[in-house]
């Protein structure tokens, strides 16, 4: 996708890989220090396992995802590919003291003039 449209060409996966990295991210104490959502949704909400609006854009050179260990220790982050789905693992040298949950809500479309837009709350 570039400038609003599809072109060919190889291409594709890296914001599949920067989601997953968002979403442990959000699920633990570290703390996102930059953030850019998708100019257009391109993932179908068939078989959605995230809430709206917890993905994040990446594009080189351009848009950074970035976040920040406040914590006292020292974290590792993996993904990789299985039978054609994206994977991903946090590792710490000792269990955080609390779990994360994200949680959509308010969840509905308004349409303003001949747009319509997608409203949603996630709280964490």
């Amino acid at each position: 996708m570039r400038g609003g449209g599809f072109r060919p060409g190889i291409g594709g996966g890296l914001c599949q890989m920067a989601n997953m990295v968002h979403w442990l991210v959000l699920n633990s104490p570290l703390e996102v220090t930059e953030l850019h959502h998708h100019s257009d949704a391109l993932f179908p909400d068939e078989r959605r396992r995230v809430p709206f609006g917890t993905g994040t854009s990446v594009w080189y050179n351009n848009v950074d995802y970035r976040f920040k260990n406040n914590t006292d220790q020292t974290v590792q982050i993996l993904v990789w590919v299985e039978n054609g789905e994206v994977c991903g693992e946090l590792r710490s040298e000792r269990p955080f003291p609390c779990r994360y949950k994200l949680v959509e809500e308010n969840h509905h479309f308004r349409k303003e003039g001949e747009k319509y837009f997608r409203i949603f709350h996630i709280k964490k």
